[in-house]
C-alpha cells in the first residue's frame, strides 16, 4: 500500500504544496483505492513512513475523503510514538472533521501538556479547539495563563474561541483586558461578541491602548446599542478614527 500510494503521489505530483487543495488531484487519488484500505493506509504510512511532507498530505486527504472513524484508537497510540513527526500528524488528524471524537480529548490533553516537541503540543492544542469539548478548557486556560510566549497564548485563545463554553468566555474576557499582545486581544472579539460580553467591551473601549481593539469594541457595542459607552468615546477618545467610528455607531 505504501509503495503504491507513493507511486501515485509521484505521478500526481502531490508533494508540491500548491497542489494540495486541487480537487481533481484529490479525486484522482482517492478514486484509485477503496475507503477501507485507504484508512488502513494512514496507519501504514505512520508505521513505516520517513517524514516526507507528501505522506502527511496524503494522510490528510484520505481522512477527509473517506470515513476514517475506525482508526481513531490507533491514532491515539501514535500520539505516543517516539517519532515527533508521527505524533504531530496523529494530533493533527484527530482534529479533522471526519475524525473528531470526544475520546480524543484526554490523549490530546496529554500531548498538549507533556510532549517534548513544541509542534506536537501546538498541534494538540489546535485539535482540542477543533473538537470543541468543554473538558479541554481547564488545560487550555492553564497553558494560556502560564505562558509568556505569544504563539502559545494565541493558539490557546483560538482554541477557546472555538469551544465558546462559559469557562472559555471567562478566559477570553481576561485576555481582552490584560493580554499584552494586540493580536491576541483582537482574536477574542468575535467570540465575546457572540457571548454578549458588554462590560468587557466597555472596558476595552475606555482603557485599551490599541486603536484596532477599540474599533473592534465599537463594532460590538454598536450591535448591543450601548449608547453611553459610545458617547464617552466620542467625547473623550484621543483618536479621530475612534471618535468618528463612535459617531457613526
Amino acid at each position: 500500500w505504501l509503495f503504491r500510494i507513493m507511486a501515485q503521489l509521484q505521478k500526481l505530483n502531490l508533494d508540491k504544496s500548491d497542489l494540495v487543495n486541487d480537487i481533481e488531484q484529490r479525486e484522482a487519488l482517492t478514486e484509485s483505492y477503496g475507503g477501507k484500505k485507504l484508512n488502513e493506509l494512514i496507519l501504514e504510512i505512520l508505521k513505516v513512513g520517513n517524514n516526507n511532507k507528501a505522506q502527511a498530505v496524503i494522510c490528510d486527504i484520505i481522512s477527509q475523503k473517506h470515513e476514517a472513524h475506525s482508526i481513531i484508537g490507533s491514532l491515539h497510540v501514535f500520539l505516543t510514538d517516539k517519532r515527533p513527526w508521527v505524533r504531530k500528524v496523529a494530533a493533527y488528524l484527530l482534529g479533522r472533521e471526519r475524525l473528531i471524537d470526544e475520546s480524543s480529548v484526554q490523549p490530546l490533553i496529554d500531548g498538549a501538556t507533556n510532549d517534548i516537541d513544541m509542534d506536537v503540543r501546538l498541534t494538540s492544542i489546535q485539535s482540542l479547539g477543533a473538537i470543541k469539548d468543554s473538558g479541554a478548557i481547564e488545560t487550555l486556560t492553564k497553558i494560556y495563563d502560564s505562558s509568556d510566549n505569544d504563539i502559545w497564548r494565541h493558539t490557546c485563545i483560538i482554541a477557546l474561541t472555538n469551544i465558546k463554553d462559559a469557562g472559555a468566555i471567562n478566559t477570553l474576557e481576561k485576555a481582552l483586558e490584560y493580554d499584552s499582545s494586540e493580536t491576541i486581544r483582537l482574536a477574542t472579539i468575535n467570540t465575546l461578541k457572540d457571548a454578549h460580553a458588554i462590560s468587557a467591551f466597555e472596558k476595552a473601549l475606555t482603557l485599551d491602548s490599541s486603536e484596532q481593539v477599540r474599533l473592534g469594541s465599537i463594532g460590538a457595542l454598536k450591535d448591543f446599542k450601548a449608547v453611553n459607552a459610545l458617547e464617552r468615546a466620542l467625547k473623550n477618545d484621543g483618536s479621530e478614527a475612534i471618535r468618528l467610528a463612535s459617531l457613526k455607531s
